[in-house]
């Protein structure tokens, strides 16, 4: 049963990352009333807050030539897969981004003065926060400053329409009761669907629930086939995303057999061209011989019918070395001696490149939608250069802001909008955690950095019975929770994601199709694969 809340707002933000705070105090800042709906821990989960990540980047420019500069490393790390006029915008709006992070008491350090270049990135430009355990007090000061109204009570998962725009959120209570919340507009900053992986540096929130609720109501999405995969530990410290600049030092690298990793290279390729290319990005690429540590992985993991991690040891001590002194503080910190201790290493889902498609306004086609961090698309391309992801979520997360809030002082919140969960019922044989399970073992299977065409029909086959084994409604009413209706958004972004990895039949940038050939900035070339 779907129940009016009895307070109404200018501005809902869905949301609690980088990107939702950003929105919500630049819509405050223009005088609109602001709730935020985050969903369990407000300012604490998602990625902003990933507690096992040696580093937090920002990139900016400052500057006419350096702007211009950035912009071109952008648009060439991209392979042509954004919106040009989107990353104009990031970039011209970077620095002063930056300094209201600065202002806001948050401390960063400036990669030149490690002598440190991003992902993709060809300059020494940007800059690390010192300490990322202090962003949720200094976010927290922010809003409290503004009077955001915070809803951690309350889980998005659908969006209320009224005479062709969007005018609130209907959303899910603790009990799994329904609950229309109104709004003159409303921003979508969810973060991605990284915790459809069963391998993530993510918690279990990022479940593309942005994507679903768009999606549903007739917004287009683009690029979520460009997914960022990195090398992650599943021991020590289960999660942690490895310091892929140690890469360069040449560690030793073995399979669960104690033999080489890369030993059935390409001819002409060597180990530590290997190497060499990671450390110059975490994410997982085609465009490089990088990639054939992560394939060498999977290789290994399919011959022996499981997961076979890497071994990785380092062969110097690395613990003097001032370009990895953030990841010697960290291993500091978390007692472990990396001249002793070996790292296992296994490719996981760490970002998402596309999203909800916006304009240079942060809009979507529906009016009073507002989008922006990973929920939103069209600012990112194949590759996304390192310290980009936190960069959008500040600048067009203030460009959201601003302008829902003066959509909304033209179109104020409605007197009454009910609205009920627009998925349709399958049967009611299982629970949202039973949904949620099978359908990480399914893209884990079918949808993870290796993909054909056979596979990704199969993951869509495999979808398409779970959406019929499940009820979401009667199972929120029965457990009395809001996870069943999560997992129905789980289950309708699972089926966008696949769709867009069907959809693109070629090989480029982190999208990797086996049954294709590789697309480079020159041209087309033929995919080099792994001895077999």
């Amino acid at each position: 049963m779907s129940k009016k809340m009895k307070t109404c707002f200018d501005v809902l933000v869905a949301g609690g990352g980088a990107a939702a705070v950003r929105a919500a105090i630049s819509a405050a800042d223009a005088g609109a009333r602001v709730a935020m709906v985050t969903g369990g821990d407000a300012l604490r989960t998602g990625s902003t807050y990933y507690p096992l990540s040696p580093a937090w980047g920002v990139m900016y420019a400052e500057g006419e030539k350096d702007c211009d500069a950035f912009l071109c490393e952008i648009l060439s790390s991209s392979l042509g897969c954004l919106k040009p006029e989107l990353a104009r915008r990031l970039v011209e709006d970077s620095a002063a981004r930056y300094r209201d992070m600065q202002s806001w008491g948050l401390h960063f350090i400036p990669l030149e003065s490690i002598q440190l270049k991003t992902c993709f990135g060809s300059s020494l430009r940007g800059a690390v926060l010192d300490d990322v355990s202090c962003l949720t007090p200094l976010l927290w000061k922010q809003l409290s400053k503004r009077n955001v109204c915070m809803r951690s009570d309350l889980y998005a998962i659908d969006l209320l329409m009224t005479d062709g725009r969007c005018a609130g959120l209907l959303c899910a209570g603790r009990n799994g009761e329904q609950i229309s919340l109104l709004a003159g507009a409303v921003i979508l900053a969810m973060g991605g669907a990284e915790s459809l992986w069963q391998y993530r540096c993510a918690g279990n929130a990022l479940l593309g629930g942005a994507y679903a609720m768009a999606a549903r109501h007739g917004a287009p999405l683009v690029n979520l086939e460009f997914i960022q995969f990195l090398l992650g530990t599943l021991d020590p410290l289960p999660g942690t995303l490895f310091y892929h600049f140690t890469l360069n030092t040449h560690p030793r690298l073995t399979d669960g057999e104690g033999e080489p990793l890369l030993n059935r290279l390409p001819d002409g390729i060597a180990p530590e061209a290997c190497m060499d290319a990671h450390a110059l990005h975490g994410p997982f690429t085609t465009q490089d011989e990088s990639m054939y540590i992560e394939r060498s992985i999977l290789r290994r993991s399919r011959e022996s019918g499981h997961p076979c991690p890497a071994r990785l040891s380092y062969t110097c001590d690395i613990r003097g070395m001032k370009p990895f002194s953030r990841w010697n503080r960290y291993l500091e910190r978390a007692h472990i001696d990396a001249t002793t201790q070996s790292f296992l290493l296994y490719p996981h889902c760490q970002g998402f490149n596309g999203g909800i498609e916006i304009d240079a306004q942060a809009g979507t086609c529906i009016p009073g939608l507002y989008a922006a961090g990973e929920s939103a698309g069209g600012v990112h391309g194949a590759n996304r250069m390192g310290g980009n992801s936190i960069l959008s979520t500040q600048v067009f997360g203030h460009i959201a802001g601003r302008n829902a809030a003066g959509f909304a002082s033209k179109h104020p919140a409605p007197a009454q909008c009910q609205g009920t969960f627009g998925v349709l019922p399958g049967q009611d044989c299982l629970t949202g955690g039973e949904v949620l399970q099978r359908l990480r073992e399914i893209m884990q299977q079918y949808a993870f950095l290796e993909r054909n065409e056979a596979e990704l029909l199969l993951a869509l086959d495999s979808i398409g019975e779970l959406e019929k084994s499940f009820d979401a409604c009667a199972a929120a009413e029965r457990e009395k929770t809001p996870l069943p209706f999560l997992a129905a958004n789980a289950l309708t972004a699972a089926r966008l994601i696949v769709t867009s990895m069907l959809a693109r039949r070629e090989t480029i940038g982190g999208h990797l199709r086996t049954d294709a050939s590789i697309r480079t900035r020159d041209g087309v070339m033929q995919p080099q694969y792994l001895n077999r």
